[in-house]
């Protein structure tokens, strides 16, 4: 996943700034940077349909092999027209690998060791996004986006070579009926799992989605253009990748640390320890206090989203062993999808509208409903193949 997600990184970071010179208009920018997680709302089911057919081993392969083929495309034909396609391309692939990875951990993982192992997987594809971030910015200037794009496509057959290496262990799916439909798992029954699929619905709601999306227009708001910091002047566009920064920091050192945890004692008890952390990063955003207090709401914030999420994906593949775990995850990872990619025009919508005060204070009281949605206890399954 890491060295898969390397040209969908690399993108947020480099394309706003090469858009002109690739005669791509700013609208453009909008739709090639947001199309892949919408389409993920369909192509996660989808995943689970290919699972159930194809295995999860030839599963992950087709997953590689696509997002190989959609980040050597970004350079190939970097162009408006073909990058929308191709990022399609990418949301379908990434619903593989995701879906691959909860197979890997379902199947190989005790229920002792799930949180640990999501916490780990987050940790380590965060790396490969904040590495892009990083190295993607710089290979641009020097080598240009094209090429750019290209070379971390090629990195990508490295991760091709890993899931034939390795997925072998993975136990054969038994067949599956080819003319069977996957449909969603949106019930009306309020069971565990739906609990948690409303539960991360809000969580990604509130972080990755409003407390990232508009902490840049909170800072500009408050700060205007730059900052005085000891008598230099920093843009405000970098102080705000600095707080962003900060989440992919916490996604690989907090993940792994609340998922552990949660294998020892428990996931309902840390998920609460969490949902408080958030509710208190929150307050600070809300009010007008100095920067260095926001600086600290919005870490505690991060943090907090980064093992709340990983509590809930650790619960709900507890709850996955008692049932069709392809299709009870598939539904877990489009709930998150939704509220990740709902939370950034409502928010900005409610910002206009009213003021980015309440937008935090609303995320609050979200978290605080979390409490009440959680179900009382997780029951743990063997899975099912």
């Amino acid at each position: 996943m890491a060295l898969s997600i390397l040209g969908d990184s690399m993108l947020y970071a480099v394309l706003p700034a090469h858009a002109a010179s690739l005669g791509i208009p700013v609208a453009g920018v909008g739709v090639i940077l947001s199309v892949n997680r919408w389409i993920r709302l369909a192509t996660n089911f989808g995943a689970a349909g290919v699972f159930r057919r194809l295995g999860s081993r030839r599963g992950l392969i087709v997953g590689s092999l696509l997002a190989t083929a959609s980040t050597l495309s970004y350079g190939l034909f970097p162009y408006l027209g073909a990058l929308i396609p191709s990022r399609i391309a990418w949301g379908a692939s990434f619903s593989l690998l995701r879906l691959g990875a909860y197979a890997g951990i379902i199947q190989e993982g005790a229920d002792s060791s799930r949180g640990r192992l999501m916490g780990l997987h987050q940790a380590i594809s965060r790396t490969g996004s904040l590495m892009a971030v990083l190295l993607g910015g710089i290979l641009a200037v020097t080598i240009g986006f094209r090429a750019t794009a290209i070379a971390f496509g090629l990195v990508g057959f490295l991760g091709l070579g890993l899931v034939l290496r390795f997925t072998g262990r993975l136990r054969p799916d038994p067949p599956a009926d080819p003319n069977a439909a996957v449909q969603p798992h949106f019930d009306l029954v309020w069971t565990p799992s739906n609990r948690l699929n409303l539960a991360v619905l809000i969580a990604a709601f509130i972080s990755p989605g409003a407390a990232v999306a508009t902490i840049g227009l909170l800072l500009y708001r408050r700060y205007g253009d730059s900052l005085d910091v000891g008598g230099f002047s920093i843009g405000i566009a970098a102080v705000a990748g600095v707080f962003v920064a900060t989440k992919f920091a916490a996604d690989i050192i907090i993940s792994p640390l609340f998922g552990a945890v949660s294998d020892r004692l428990g996931r309902r008890p840390i998920a609460r320890l969490a949902i408080t952390l958030t509710v208190a990063g929150l307050l600070p955003l809300a009010l007008p206090l100095p920067l260095p207090l926001l600086a600290l709401g919005a870490i505690l914030i991060y943090a907090a989203a980064a093992g709340l999420y990983i509590v809930l994906e650790a619960w709900a593949a507890d709850l996955a062993g008692a049932g069709d775990w392809r299709l009870l995850m598939s539904t877990f990872a489009t709930a998150r999808d939704a509220g990740s990619a709902l939370a950034p025009l409502l928010a900005f919508a409610l910002a206009a509208a009213i003021s980015l005060a309440w937008v935090y204070t609303g995320c609050a009281v979200l978290a605080v409903t979390i409490l009440v949605i959680l179900p009382r206890t997780p029951a743990p399954q063997s899975p099912k193949a």
